[in-house]
């Protein structure tokens, strides 16, 4: 006869024994090891541009107005993909989706090493910026599948936070060192870093799932755990969201003002801290890479810790709504106080270590975002997020144009008189010519450039470049002359050795320090705008709570599938 320990133990049904429950496999561990891998490509891809930009620049002699259209049209077609891609992820699944779109951005950015003008260029960082669009929205949709309620915060801090500002941190250090450190064309490093993200978009298609009912590596138990505290994450697909929610949601309202004025203000990470470094502050361009780093190492930090900070006082006061507001407002209102902090320096080091600050408190607040995204979309979370990620969209396609139009016209133009300029080595032969080469004291010239050649007491050349940069005098002895009015630098052709001699020149240069003050105090502003639109987030209330629907309303889903997925929750039971 069985004990009591044992018939506890033990169940009977029919004729034969049912075994033990099953330990929980931990695929979903393996899922949170690619997601964080495609975060961090994301974002060593997309933080590219702000390395080559400077170079891009001088090559084609384009403005800052000019580059930040360029800006722009990521953030422009990075909006038009945000919902579409959301929708489809809600509804098909986040797999072969987010292995097409690594797959296809990462040749899109490999584009831009065929452009020849800045028709090409244009093109390509616009299908860059389309094909981005679905990764977060789709990320956010994996999170939910896969991770449990519990810890799903701290893992969200790590994939987008952590990982995707460390993408981009990697990003400036590694092209810094590609570009300077060894003398690596643009064009390569920028191939390399498109077959990185191929290689790894194949190997992702191999090893993810859609869930942990659809892995074969993953178990019963590992789905029922996720499951558990997330009713909605039984099903990866089929679901579509009603956009009357939508349309009623004040949380939505605050969270699109919030969302804009934070994405706002990191477009200044993604594509101009580094040209500030390199054509404001002069570093080099290996100093510039890890400089322009420390910022988005300080990002990855904060939002990690305030994921896990999130995690702790939710758990601890069981107040979800303040424990993720909070976390905004502070994190952000502190970003507003550094930023005003910063324009105490001169220094560029200085600058961006109390940059790395503002960016510390500035992201702590983005796994706040994620979490509150995924409380109040039920089972439409991909689409739900890629709503508020495409306001954030709109403001990077704001920011581009604004940010360059702050900088140019706050700048001071100084005028340069007689200023005598001495070859920066003796003349090189080039074929029957002879080559001398130039660097001016100041950069970004844009003005005519004309003056003399002082070649003996009694022997001078006329030089004359028009405000377009083209060589208009030609005197005995030169041959021709060319100018890039961005850089500086100036090169003649010679019919002969020229021997000792002194350009004295005249023109107009533009300096962009008062332009970039007058950018972050904008952005301060901005932060503080932010930190106030926490205080009507609330993460407690669904869409389907403000919306007055019911919760069998909540999404439009396949019956079908609705069906089928309570049945087998039924006969597993």
């Amino acid at each position: 006869m069985e004990n009591d320990s044992n018939q506890s133990d033990v169940d009977f049904s029919g004729d034969s024994l049912s075994p033990p429950a099953e330990r929980p496999t931990k695929i979903r561990w393996l899922i949170f090891a690619l997601t964080c891998c495609i975060s961090f490509v994301l974002y060593l891809h997309r933080y590219s541009w702000g390395m080559v930009k400077r170079d891009i620049s001088e090559e084609f002699e384009w403005d800052a107005t000019q580059l930040g259209t360029l800006d722009s049209i990521f953030s422009a077609t990075y909006a038009l993909g945000q919902i579409p891609s959301g929708i489809l992820c809600d509804w098909f699944g986040p797999h072969v989706l987010l292995g097409s779109i690594m797959m296809l951005w990462s040749l899109s950015m490999g584009a831009i090493v065929l452009a020849t003008g800045y028709g090409g260029i244009l093109a390509a960082r616009g299908m860059f910026g389309l094909t981005q669009a679905g990764c977060y929205p789709t990320l956010s949709k994996v999170s939910k599948l896969w991770f449990p309620d519990d810890i799903r915060t701290t893992l969200q801090a790590w994939i987008a936070t952590f990982f995707g500002r460390g993408g981009g941190a990697v990003c400036f250090i590694l092209l810094g060192w590609m570009l300077g450190s060894l003398g690596m064309p643009w064009r390569s490093a920028i191939l390399i870093l498109t077959v990185i993200g191929c290689l790894f978009a194949i190997l992702f298609m191999f090893l993810f799932r859609n869930s942990p009912k659809e892995h074969p590596w993953s178990n019963d138990a590992e789905a029922e755990l996720i499951v558990e505290d997330t009713p909605d994450a039984v099903q990866a697909t089929g679901s579509r969201l009603r956009w009357s929610q939508v349309l009623k949601s004040g949380n939505m309202r605050w969270f699109f003002l919030q969302q804009f004025t934070s994405a706002y203000a990191d477009n200044v990470y993604v594509y101009w801290i580094p040209f500030f470094l390199l054509t404001t502050k002069n570093v080099e361009i290996g100093g510039a890479g890890w400089m322009a780093a420390l910022p988005l190492i300080g990002g990855a930090v904060g939002g990690m810790l305030g994921g896990t900070l999130q995690n702790w006082l939710i758990h601890k006061t069981g107040n979800r709504r303040w424990s993720r507001s909070s976390i905004g407002l502070i994190g952000k209102m502190l970003a507003t106080v550094f930023i005003f902090v910063s324009l105490n320096f001169d220094s560029a080091l200085a600058i961006v270590l109390v940059f790395a600050l503002v960016k510390f408190f500035g992201d702590w607040s983005q796994p706040a975002v994620w979490g509150s995204i995924t409380d109040i979309a039920g089972r439409n979370t991909a689409s739900v997020f890629g709503c508020i990620n495409t306001m954030g969209s709109i403001a990077g396609f704001v920011a581009g144009p604004t940010m360059g139009l702050v900088i140019e016209s706050y700048a001071e133009l100084n005028d340069i008189k007689s200023a005598q300029v001495q070859p920066v080595a003796v003349a090189t032969a080039e074929g029957d010519l002879y080559q001398t080469n130039y660097q001016l004291a100041q950069k970004n010239i844009v003005s005519v450039v004309e003056g003399t050649i002082e070649i003996a007491k009694d022997r001078r050349e006329v030089i004359k470049f028009n405000k377009e940069g083209e060589f208009v005098a030609a005197g005995a002895l030169l041959s021709d002359a060319k100018i890039k009015k961005r850089n500086g630098t100036i090169a003649i052709l010679w019919k002969e050795d020229p021997g000792s001699h002194t350009l004295v020149l005249n023109y107009t240069n533009k300096e962009y320090g008062s332009g970039w003050t007058m950018l972050f105090i904008m952005l301060g502003g901005i932060y503080l705008i932010s930190s106030l639109s926490w205080l009507f987030i609330d993460c407690t209330k669904t869409l389907a709570d403000e919306s007055g629907e019911e919760a069998g309303e909540q999404e439009n889903v396949s019956s079908d599938a609705a069906d089928a997925t309570a049945s087998g929750a039924a006969a597993e039971e």
